[in-house]
């Protein structure tokens, strides 16, 4: 098997000493190779820093973070966590269920939106999200 843990994000000031580090949750894991589902995507607009993942209908329901592991990307939907310059963690879905992230596929635009690569059943879709 093949996993993929948690994110953690740190900041540091201009004199190198470390002001927070927040973990974002995330659990997948895989017995098959190439996974293009796993791992992750990001972004950066206006200081706030974007992460895109696959994630499962569960966690999108919780309120505790991650709840379970993914580890059927036909089952998934896409997660995005936002982490802001003060380390505040938020988290928001892109897609309905049955989707997952084609990794490597982010575009970010010169408007601060960003096109994505979505796999759903067999098509592949390009999504555009505008970042707040």
């Amino acid at each position: 098997f093949y996993y993929w843990g948690n994110i953690l994000v740190s900041k540091f000031n201009a004199l190198g000493e470390l002001e927070f580090t927040v973990t974002v949750p995330k659990s997948q894991y895989t017995n098959q190779l190439p996974a293009n589902w796993v791992s992750f995507e990001s972004a950066m607009k206006n200081g706030v820093l974007y992460l895109f993942f696959s994630d499962t209908e569960e966690n999108a329901n919780s309120t505790a973070g991650m709840v379970q592991k993914i580890s059927n990307p036909e089952k998934s939907l896409v997660s995005v966590f936002s982490v802001n310059s003060e380390g505040k963690v938020a988290r928001t879905f892109i897609t309905e269920k049955d989707n997952f992230i084609n990794r490597n596929s982010l575009q970010m635009l010169d408007d601060g939106s960003v096109i994505i690569s979505v796999v759903s059943g067999k098509r592949q879709m390009l999504n555009k999200v505008i970042l707040p």
